[in-house]
């Protein structure tokens, strides 16, 4: 357990990711990354978001430190940003299952 200083001090880095998950085009991104790395066109399809939608939930994600992305030629790739953040979303994924019944 931590303390409330410990705590105090990891809360800035931990809300805003908190913040960024509290979204359903957002969790859907993430849940998709967590397969594996993606380019734009491919995630959109996948979780059938428009492009000025995806564009604006992905830059959330990536300010947020749960994402980021790499070049190759004139595409992004995005990717989780640690394994970290796979783990979260993997206990998260976990949760669905149990909720789901």
């Amino acid at each position: 357990m931590m303390d409330s200083q410990s705590c105090r001090a990891v809360l800035p880095h931990i809300t805003p990711r908190l913040k960024a998950l509290a979204h359903e085009s957002r969790l859907l991104l993430l849940t998709k990354l967590a397969e594996g790395e993606s380019d734009v066109s491919a995630l959109g399809l996948a979780c059938n978001i428009s492009q000025p939608t995806l564009s604006q939930q992905l830059t959330i994600l990536r300010r947020a430190g749960l994402i980021r992305y790499r070049r190759m030629g004139k595409n992004k790739l995005y990717q989780l940003s640690d394994p970290c953040t796979l783990n979260l979303i993997q206990q998260l994924q976990t949760l669905f299952k149990v909720a789901q019944g």
